[in-house]
């Protein structure tokens, strides 16, 4: 089974984040996803400087990552794919 990874590239404070990834991704130990030096790891938790935050993680089945910034109510989309290819950079 391949592994995933996910990195995005966005500026803005992670307050009140929540991630929601559809589309299939196992929930496995191997699995870990990053965002600007956060690490979400498979068990649906942000990490940051050693501190773990909650999140919202919600598989589903259209392939899209949305991620949510509450303080500045932007919304951030970006595509899943394998661990070598169709990595996606999010702009501001």
């Amino acid at each position: 089974m391949a592994n995933f990874r996910l990195k995005l590239d966005a500026n803005s404070t992670y307050e009140g984040l929540a991630l929601q990834i559809q589309k299939g991704i196992p929930h496995l130990a191997s699995t870990s996803f990053t965002l600007n030096g956060i690490e979400l790891n498979s068990r649906m938790l942000l990490r940051k400087q050693g501190v773990a935050h909650r999140s919202v993680l919600n598989f589903g089945g259209n392939n899209k990552l949305t991620v949510l910034f509450k303080s500045s109510a932007k919304v951030r989309h970006g595509r899943v794919g394998r661990q070598s290819s169709h990595r996606k950079a999010l702009s501001c």
